[in-house]
């Protein structure tokens, strides 16, 4: 097993926690998928990759589908991909969480962040997580034609459907499989 992740405490903490199993062999690195994406995996090995509460918080298309590509050649043909993609627009109250980027205060936290209003794309959003406190998400909320983009790889979806969250809405969950 393999986990990987941007920080450094869930690194810590996931090896802690899996320290415990003394017959599954894993191991923890650090990797920032937004600045280098994937690095020093072998290719071919994993049968079973997940990506969960990753993909809406990669900045741009083009890095999104850098990062699938990547997953892609590090799977052999008959591997499973399997991801969570946050649904924050199936759910009121955390659309009610985004940003409005045209007012003074959306255009302050694009200041604070150093973010180019004119860099976002179709379906980036910036949300308040916390109100008074500086909390902010990027999110992206994706459509079709982005996820088709993927499958065009050569993965073929085997399930989708919603669930977590009071109203099983929270999260879109997928199960695809790289064809031979």
């Amino acid at each position: 097993y393999l986990g990987l992740d941007s920080d450094q405490w869930y690194i810590h903490t996931a090896g802690k926690i899996f320290s415990k199993l003394s017959k599954v062999k894993t191991r923890f690195e650090k990797q920032d998928f937004i600045s280098t994406g994937l690095k020093d995996i072998e290719a071919d090995k994993y049968n079973l990759v997940s990506l969960f509460g990753l993909l809406h918080h990669i900045p741009s298309r083009q890095l999104r589908l850098k990062l699938i590509k990547q997953v892609y050649d590090l799977m052999p043909s008959g591997g499973y991909l399997v991801f969570t993609l946050w649904n924050f627009m199936g759910e009121q109250r955390l659309r009610k969480r985004i940003v409005d980027l045209d007012t003074e205060y959306g255009l302050k936290i694009l200041k604070d962040f150093k973010i180019d209003k004119h860099d976002l794309e179709k379906g980036d959003y910036i949300l308040d997580w916390v109100k008074y406190v500086t909390a902010y998400r990027y999110s992206h909320d994706f459509d079709d034609e982005e996820l088709e983009s993927w499958k065009d790889l050569g993965f073929v979806e085997v399930s989708n459907y919603l669930h977590d969250g009071r109203f099983s809405l929270r999260n879109k969950y997928f199960v695809w499989y790289k064809g031979l």
